[in-house]
């Protein structure tokens, strides 16, 4: 039986596929509005953190799924494609 704490990162994993899909569609545009108010609409830093978070939480599942090391490594590069020059691109919560 799947433990719910497994089944919940499942479905975080999916909604971050689609996420890194919509997010795909239009590669260097600002996807998110200039509403945005995280990171100004700046849809390249929102891929980097999708991917972040995937390589993340595929490392939670690893002792019942034994190819999470391996979509760890897989998403983890993907979000390394732009490297972050500085702690400008961090997700900080907002007060």
């Amino acid at each position: 039986m799947k433990r719910p704490k497994y089944l919940l990162l499942q479905a975080i994993q999916s909604l971050l596929d689609t996420s890194i899909y919509y997010l795909n569609l239009t590669p260097g545009s600002k996807v998110p509005s200039a509403d945005d108010i995280v990171y100004a609409g700046d849809g390249g830093k929102w891929l980097r953190l999708a991917y972040s978070l995937k390589a993340r939480y595929y490392l939670h599942v690893r002792k019942r799924d034994n190819t999470a090391l391996t979509k760890a490594a897989a998403a983890a590069p993907r979000a390394a494609r732009e490297p972050a020059t500085s702690t400008a691109s961090d997700l900080r919560p907002l007060h």
